[in-house]
């Protein structure tokens, strides 16, 4: 019979001494990655801060009649007649209750309608020298006040009650 030639002298003791190699080191590897380490040292406690300072006072008020709390009932921020300090009142001046400068009807230019349902339709316009604006039922410019929006035009109510229509230019007009 003959032999492979896989299998000639010295060819599986070879073999058997590699397995052998890699089982020892596949083994040494496991052992060291499920090898616990040593827990660190514990670290000394943090000092506990004394808490009875405001525990004193609040007695010693109590005992003395005084409400607790008295400080936060003195300077309740949602009392009605708490007043801003006087240092911040001189800086901040008081907003006028002035009207909005007027605005002539032909200074306002019409660029747009959306006709929406529920009310919540809206006009764009530009003034001379600002940016295109938004205003919706009810708001005004200046003096001018939107009552309707209908496609193609705006219809707003003056201060004097005077009904003020404003179209959209006509295509190449």
């Amino acid at each position: 019979m003959r032999r492979l030639p896989a299998l000639r002298a010295g060819r599986p003791l070879a073999a058997a001494v590699a397995l052998a190699a890699s089982v020892a080191g596949a083994a040494l590897a496991l052992w060291g990655a499920v090898q616990l380490d040593p827990l660190p040292a514990a670290a000394a406690p943090a000092p506990v801060p004394e808490l009875s300072a405001p525990l004193d006072s609040a007695a010693a008020a109590w005992r003395a009649g005084e409400p607790a709390g008295a400080d936060a009932l003195d300077n309740d921020p949602f009392d009605p007649d708490r007043q801003l300090p006087q240092a911040y009142a001189a800086a901040d001046p008081a907003p006028d209750a002035a009207a909005p400068p007027p605005v002539p009807a032909a200074a306002v230019r019409l660029l747009g309608t959306v006709v929406l349902a529920r009310g919540r339709s809206f006009a764009v316009y530009q003034l001379p020298s600002q940016a295109p604006q938004t205003v919706r039922v009810g708001e005004c410019i200046g003096t001018l006040t939107l009552v309707a929006v209908e496609p193609g035009r705006a219809i707003f109510r003056a201060a004097d009650g005077a009904r003020v229509e404003l179209h959209l230019p006509k295509a190449g007009a």
